[in-house]
């Protein structure tokens, strides 16, 4: 059982086990901020697991994943093919396990602001590996509403990529982390960062 994360196609998707008892699982996938439920089964193959696993079918773009879990590097290849072939093709799948690591600068239940002092930009990790970004389109027009995207993220510690579900401001994210070193510059933020060319989001305290 775990969450895994990682390529979907040209996109991301996490996937989540959280209930094996026998050959029954169960758990859920997310991809672009949908989250779909799923069931099936598990059995012993060869050094690892091999998992097949249904969406619900109440969703036109809902279908099955065929995965295989090398056991040794926690690490998934597979599938997922649509129930309905018109609606979308196969895709193919390569996850990797989410691990814990003191040594990783972890971003799960994190919540950033774009700026020291504003609070019209928040962008938020869960740890299942999927985010929100809460802004403001037009921060300085008291008319303007706010603004909710959906996205999956994976992280090494060094970079995060996101993937936002379709919308007309943000198709993804590629953000560098930087952390500060202790004993390092005073006049430089205390506080990790994240960054990209066009926006810089500064981690909340607690």
């Amino acid at each position: 059982m775990g969450t895994y994360t990682g390529q979907f196609g040209k996109g991301l998707i996490t996937v989540v086990v959280n209930y094996i008892n026998g050959p029954t699982v169960s758990g859920y996938d997310i991809h672009k901020g949908v989250r779909r439920n799923f069931n099936g089964e598990v059995s012993q193959q060869g050094g690892g697991l091999k998992f097949l696993l249904k969406e619900p079918g109440s969703n036109p773009y809902d279908g099955m994943l065929t995965l295989e879990l090398d056991t040794a590097s926690w690490k998934i290849k597979g599938k997922w093919a649509p129930f309905a072939s018109s609606k979308a093709s196969v895709r193919q799948l390569a996850l990797g396990r989410k691990v814990t690591s003191d040594s990783v600068f972890d971003l799960g239940g994190t919540y950033w602001d774009a700026g020291m002092s504003s609070r019209d930009s928040v962008l938020i990790f869960e740890t299942d590996g999927t985010c929100s970004f809460e802004f403001y389109e037009r921060p300085q027009d008291s008319t303007s509403q706010m603004i909710t995207l959906k996205g999956n993220y994976v992280s090494n510690g060094k970079e995060c990529r996101i993937e936002w579900a379709k919308n007309d401001h943000f198709p993804s994210m590629k953000l560098a982390i930087w952390v500060p070193k202790e004993g390092g510059d005073s006049t430089v933020s205390s506080l990790p960062e994240l960054r990209s060319n066009r926006i810089t989001f500064v981690m909340q305290g607690d």
